[in-house]
């Protein structure tokens, strides 16, 4: 994606996003609903 490790943890933290799964302590992104986001904002633009 092109972006830092800060803004990635940033997104992933957010409450609002639908991509983000925690497995006890660590935060993984669905693809899939990552990559819908993504176009989502990319068309928005």
């Amino acid at each position: 994606m092109g972006i830092g490790k800060t803004k990635a943890r940033e997104l992933l933290n957010n409450p609002k996003n639908r991509f983000t799964v925690r497995i006890g302590n660590r935060l993984y992104a669905n693809k899939k609903l990552l990559d819908e986001w993504l176009e989502y904002q990319c068309k928005r633009a």
